[in-house]
């Protein structure tokens, strides 16, 4: 019983530990390749989840989406030996672009990470997949 307990907060500790580390010198205010005036490329794709209600009386309908962006942040690559995936206010410690969803009549496209189905995976080369839902 003792022992199943320090594993998990062995576990907790260490990831917490993983994350200020990876990210101690990393300025998420800058985006990647800034420094030698490199563009970022962001590639972006939509995961259709499921539709709701259609309403062709008002034109109208509701999916829900997984909305995610890929890019390379070379600031990231060669940090870490296995995919690195953070979710919620966690998110907050990385660049991610700036999207808006033009014509949208409700979005959640603007919420914090925290409060939706976000998360960032982060490969040991530098790819970054941002996932918002």
């Amino acid at each position: 019983m003792v022992k199943a307990y320090y594993i998990m907060y062995c576990r907790v500790n260490c990831e917490e530990d993983v994350i200020t580390k990876f990210f101690s010198d990393y300025d998420k205010a800058v985006r990647p390749d800034f420094d030698k005036g490199n563009p970022t490329t962001v590639t972006a794709d939509i995961y259709v989840e499921s539709f709701g209600n259609i309403e062709e009386a008002n034109m109208e309908y509701k999916a829900y989406i997984y909305f995610r962006q890929k890019w390379t942040d070379s600031r990231l690559a060669g940090k870490l030996n296995r995919t690195l995936t953070i979710k919620g206010a966690e998110i907050e410690n990385i660049w991610v672009p700036d999207p808006y969803c033009y014509n949208a009549r409700e979005s959640n496209m603007m919420m914090p990470d925290a409060e939706i189905h976000s998360s960032v995976s982060i490969q040991p080369s530098g790819d970054v997949l941002y996932s918002k839902g």
